[in-house]
C-alpha cells in the first residue's frame, strides 16, 4: 500500500496471488511523463520474475496496470535487480545473474541484462563480468540515465544507452490505454491493428 503525505490516508491494500514458491522482490518508484506516477514492484525467483507496473486510482487505491513475465537467458539465475528512470522517461531493469550450473562453486560467471518496462522485447545481454564472482561488482548511472558505469575488477566499463524515439502510433496507443479499458476499447470497434501491434 502507499500513503499520500497530502491527504494523510493509507491506500487499500492491493494484495498478490499466494505462491507457495519463495520469491524475492524489489519496490521501484518512477514517473513516466504519460503514465506518470507508478510504482515498479519486481518478484523474481531463479531464472524468472514477474514485472508489474502500479498505478493509484483517483479512490485511493492501487491497481495493477500491467503485468510482464521476465525470463533470463536458459541455465542463469536472478541474483539482484536495479532500475533506471531516464530523461526520456524509460524505465530500464538491469538484471544481476549467475550461472545455475556453477552453484556451489566458489566463483560464478555473472552477467548484466536490461530490459525496457515500456517497450517490452526481450532481456538482452550488456556485459559479461571479468570478475570470476561479479557479486562484488556495482552498476552506477548517470543524471540522465543514460550512461551506465559497470565496475569490473580493476576496470570501469561505460555504457551508453541510446533511448529508442518513440512512434506516434505507440505513443498514441500508451496515451488510449490509459484513458480505456480493454472492455470500453472493444465497445468502441476501432480497427483491430490500432491496438494490437507493438506487443499490445
Amino acid at each position: 500500500m502507499t500513503f499520500n503525505i497530502e491527504t494523510l490516508q493509507f491506500a487499500a491494500f492491493l494484495q498478490f496471488k499466494k505462491c507457495n514458491e519463495i520469491f524475492l522482490y524489489k519496490v521501484f518508484y518512477c514517473y513516466s511523463n504519460i503514465l506518470k506516477d507508478i510504482i515498479i514492484f519486481v518478484k523474481y525467483r531463479y531464472n524468472s520474475s514477474i514485472v508489474y507496473i502500479l498505478k493509484e486510482s483517483n479512490g485511493n487505491c492501487l491497481f495493477i496496470y500491467n503485468e510482464i513475465s521476465l525470463s533470463v537467458p536458459p541455465g542463469y539465475m536472478i541474483h539482484d535487480i536495479s532500475y533506471c528512470n531516464n530523461r526520456n522517461n524509460e524505465i530500464i531493469l538491469f538484471i544481476k545473474a549467475f550461472d545455475d550450473n556453477e552453484v556451489g562453486n566458489d566463483f560464478a560467471s555473472y552477467i548484466l541484462l536490461y530490459y525496457d518496462i515500456l517497450n517490452g522485447g526481450t532481456c538482452k545481454t550488456f556485459h559479461q563480468f571479468n570478475n570470476p564472482d561479479g557479486f562484488y561488482s556495482d552498476v552506477f548511472f548517470n543524471s540522465t540515465g543514460e550512461e551506465m558505469f559497470v565496475v569490473d575488477e580493476n576496470q570501469l566499463y561505460i555504457y551508453v544507452y541510446k533511448s529508442k524515439v518513440r512512434s506516434l502510433k505507440r505513443t498514441c496507443q500508451i496515451i488510449v490505454l490509459e484513458q480505456y479499458s480493454t472492455e470500453q476499447l472493444n465497445l468502441m470497434n476501432l480497427p483491430k491493428y490500432l491496438l494490437c501491434s507493438d506487443g499490445l
